[in-house]
């Protein structure tokens, strides 16, 4: 139990937060997440004050697109634990998966969804797929006492 939790934390929470945390600092104030409400847009506006003087200091691609990375590999990660016990049927469907996490920039290429379209994105949403599905790809899995005891073929 206390492993699952561990990488929960370490490879969910924590990059959403450090995700959130660029676009809250670093992205535009027009993007919808500063319209949730009025109280929440002052916190976010405190925390952009504050971070406005590293702005300059920081390359273009960790606010840009280390975003895009840390989504797909959130997102490729929590599909990869919650299928474990189906993880030998969800290898046939990896390269859905992969369509997945890598439409909504594909999209922007077509200009049919907001954005503009980046190689560097393309190219980092696919390597999270890679990363996560390598750092996680179980050599076995153990039920005891009705948890879920993660086996991974390499060390967290």
């Amino acid at each position: 139990m206390m492993k699952i939790k561990y990488i929960i934390i370490l490879h969910l929470i924590i990059p959403l937060l450090i995700g959130g945390f660029i676009y809250i600092s670093f992205r535009s104030n027009t993007l919808i997440l500063f319209n949730i409400s009025d109280d929440i847009s002052d916190s976010f506006q405190t925390v952009r004050n504050l971070t406005l003087p590293y702005r300059k200091s920081i390359p273009n691609w960790i606010i840009y697109s280390l975003p895009d990375f840390i989504w797909a590999y959130t997102f490729t990660t929590a599909i990869i634990l919650i299928n474990q016990d189906k993880f030998r049927t969800f290898n046939r469907y990896c390269l859905l998966l992969l369509m997945v996490v890598l439409t909504h920039e594909i999209l922007q290429l077509f200009h049919i969804v907001r954005g503009n379209f980046d190689i560097i994105d393309l190219s980092l949403e696919a390597s999270a797929f890679f990363v996560s599905f390598l750092l996680f790809k179980p050599l076995e899995q153990e039920y005891s006492n009705d948890e879920l005891i993660l086996k991974t073929d390499k060390t967290i």
